[in-house]
């Protein structure tokens, strides 16, 4: 149809731009609510601030290998966006990158990643399936709160801090692991609040103080 090939052409257009650049432009396609896909030519290095913020159609991305930085806010309210795959490049991933995507159902962080910044997949209702690579030493503060569909969190054994808030309101997670932390004292407080199906967690011995509500 007709519109099939504008939108294609569109994305075309689209993609030849973007090829001449290294680099999305902070609020690039900020509150476009037109776009429903997008392919990111292996010329990008890095996704800029609040680059896709609020694309509400936007519910297909494809992100190169070339890709080492996205952003804070970058996808954040993409409620359509129900699959993302991060390359295995990526170093760095900004505060509330994800925050408000509450289609996406999976999601597996890079080995290069150390830190997973707050807010990052804050409210990602339908998030079930959650990988976090062994690199990871701190989780900062609600960084998954209100993904109300995870069931098992393992948190990995080089993670030295456990923020405010992280896993709060994650009312359908029943077991968390905290893989054996080498310098793990504390756990913040209200961590787990409101895990109202938690049957089961592991806390190691090197903690030393647990907020109050976690």
């Amino acid at each position: 149809t007709l519109q099939k090939s504008a939108e294609k052409n569109k994305l075309y257009i689209i993609y030849e731009i973007l090829s001449k650049l290294n680099c999305i432009d902070k609020k690039c396609f900020y509150c476009n609510k037109t776009l429903k896909e997008i392919t990111i030519p292996r010329s990008i290095e890095s996704i800029g601030q609040c680059s896709f913020y609020e694309c509400k159609s936007l519910n297909i991305i494809s992100i190169p290998s070339t890709v080492v930085a996205i952003g804070s806010h970058a996808f954040c309210g993409c409620s359509l966006l129900t699959e993302i795959e991060l390359p295995i490049s990526l170093k760095s991933i900004g505060k509330s990158a994800f925050d408000g995507c509450s289609s996406l159902t999976k999601i597996k962080i890079p080995p290069m990643i150390i830190e997973i910044p707050e807010c990052c997949f804050y409210g990602c209702s339908s998030l079930s399936q959650l990988s976090l690579p062994s690199s990871i030493n701190i989780i900062r503060h609600h960084a998954f709160y209100g993904c109300s569909s995870l069931r098992t969190i393992y948190v990995p054994s080089l993670t030295s801090s456990i923020e405010k808030s992280i896993f709060k309101n994650c009312t359908l997670v029943s077991k968390i692991i905290i893989e054996r932390p080498l310098d793990l004292i504390t756990i913040d407080k209200y961590s787990f609040a409101e895990c109202s199906s938690l049957t089961q967690i592991s806390i190691p011995f090197s903690v030393t103080l647990i907020g109050e509500s976690s």
